[in-house]
């Protein structure tokens, strides 16, 4: 996609080339079961090298839970516990003056300004979706806890997140298509986008696949990490290169 990358991004990605000739192959915060083809793909490539692809995550916490269980209350969990059922969306943006206020008075919501426990927020029951700038951490923890994003990216890889997660995923929909991001976004085109999301079939098509995926990444990590245990048993019995398959058992084990 054309304007992702910044020439200063560019430039220090070819200078990484050159050291990256003599790795072994390319560890991964994501999973199988979202990026299982491009891994394979990647693997095979042979520009690069035809090199190991080694999925390891998801990094992020994946429980869910439908009352804040923290030992230390936070304000923020608290007034998800009193909202019904994914009915409450997570948007990030600059927001007009007095609007925090006003939202807070006629109780539709709650606008945070300092730090919030993100994780804790998409794994909430209430938080029907993701407004979000698509980075991968967001992206993976939001796929992880069954969270629809409405995605919003900016430069860099944030692009290419949005067609994975739109596109290919289908777990979430477009605020507003790159080849725009030049143009004002209004008011109006962020509800609309919200109201897709959360009250149209469209948006319940999109919620069901995120469910699904959701589901699935959560149960490969209660399984003891199957899928994150097959990459990295794989990443120790590389051939001639560090240990044997019995003796990866025995470290794992």
């Amino acid at each position: 996609m054309e304007g992702c990358f910044t020439f200063e991004i560019l430039n220090s990605s070819t200078h990484q080339y050159e050291f990256a000739k003599t790795a072994a192959g390319d560890l991964y915060n994501t999973c199988r079961l979202t990026e299982g083809t491009y891994l394979d793909l990647l693997a095979n490539e042979l520009m690069n090298g035809s090199k190991r692809q080694w999925a390891i995550g998801p990094f992020n916490s994946a429980t869910t839970y439908r009352h804040n269980n923290s030992n230390s209350p936070n304000r923020y969990l608290e007034w998800l516990d009193k909202q019904a059922p994914h009915s409450r969306k997570d948007r990030r943006t600059k927001l007009p003056q007095g609007y925090e206020e006003r939202v807070e008075a006629m109780g539709q919501g709650m606008v945070v300004g300092d730090w919030a426990p993100q994780q804790g927020i998409l794994g909430h029951l209430v938080t029907g979706g993701l407004m979000s700038h698509c980075g991968w951490n967001p992206c993976m923890e939001s796929i992880t806890m069954g969270v629809p994003i409405a995605t919003w990216p900016m430069p860099s890889d944030q692009p290419w997140n949005c067609l994975l997660v739109t596109k290919i995923l289908k777990v979430g929909l477009v605020v507003r298509e790159w080849e725009h991001r030049e143009e004002l976004v209004t008011s109006s085109t962020i509800e609309k986008a919200r109201r897709r999301l959360m009250t149209s079939k469209e948006g319940n098509d999109i919620r069901k696949n995120a469910v699904e995926l959701g589901n699935a990444i959560r149960r490969s990590m209660d399984d003891g990490g199957l899928l994150a245990w097959s990459s990295i048993l794989s990443l120790l019995v590389l051939p001639d290169r560090f240990i044997s398959q019995n003796e990866a058992y025995n470290v794992l084990s």
